[in-house]
């Protein structure tokens, strides 16, 4: 009898333990520990209704919806949509202002992508979803990114007419 309440009260433990994850959505983590922390902080520092969505403050694509452990699970809106904090949900951009924030690049596809606004940079989406937020790499000083050929070269090599923008 008491073999049995002890191996109950075990399996109460676990279940106590184990359940919550159970019911969690896996969550996309930061990079840094500079910004797992920053997201720790912004959950610990919300007063929020279960349910509600905390908007990103430097992405409008994006926010937190925190876990009744005030855990961060960071996510981001469709491509063409915008996070809402009065709807408490993605919007069509057309239908949002996005003030002081950056709308950030997303990925396409797999591979690399030529950076619209600077000649050096690109974005590495090999490693990404559809839709996932790609990593920013940038050419060393005195290279220009070939789109065509998906690599760095020198800025002597390409000639001015193929150069899409004229920053370093």
């Amino acid at each position: 009898m008491i073999q049995q309440t002890s191996m109950m009260l075990i399996i109460l433990m676990m279940m106590v333990i184990l359940l919550p994850n159970l019911f969690e959505s896996k969550c996309w983590q930061k990079n840094t520990k500079r910004e797992a922390n920053r997201d720790q902080y912004i959950c610990r520092n919300q007063l929020f209704e279960p349910g509600q969505k905390i908007a990103d403050p430097e992405n409008c694509d994006c926010y937190y919806d925190c876990n009744y452990r005030q855990q961060p699970c960071y996510s981001c809106c469709p491509n063409g949509q915008v996070f809402s904090s009065k709807q408490n949900d993605c919007v069509l951009r057309s239908a949002f202002q996005c003030q002081n924030q950056p709308l950030r690049y997303r990925c396409e596809g797999r591979g690399l992508f030529r950076n619209t606004e600077h000649c050096r940079k690109y974005w590495d989406c090999r490693n990404s979803n559809v839709d996932d937020e790609p990593v920013e790499e940038a050419c060393p000083d005195d290279y220009h990114w070939d789109d065509s050929k998906k690599i760095c070269r020198k800025d002597s090599e390409i000639p001015l007419i193929l150069r899409t923008c004229n920053d370093n």
